[in-house]
């Protein structure tokens, strides 16, 4: 099953987003098994589920699921993932 906003919406790799009051933006999402330009799948494949966020700080975390401090800013542009 895809990730999904608190809205129900799907969540994309290249969507910016603000994770609490930080700003950053969605750089993979492994059920899709989708990542943006130099994250590779097999550095995070022993994950089953869940999101990889960029923060405009350089912070990288991964989120098995969605949860109220992460809000979609704007969408993915086609050619920004």
């Amino acid at each position: 099953m895809a990730a999904k906003y608190e809205d129900g919406s799907r969540i994309a790799v290249g969507d910016l987003i603000l994770y609490g009051s930080k700003p950053g933006k969605v750089v993979f999402a492994i059920e899709d098994g989708l990542f943006a330009a130099g994250f590779r799948k097999e550095d995070w494949d022993y994950r089953r589920k869940g999101i990889g966020l960029q923060l405009e700080n350089g912070e990288m975390f991964c989120l098995d699921d969605a949860d109220e401090d992460l809000l979609l800013i704007q969408r993915s542009l086609p050619d920004s993932k």
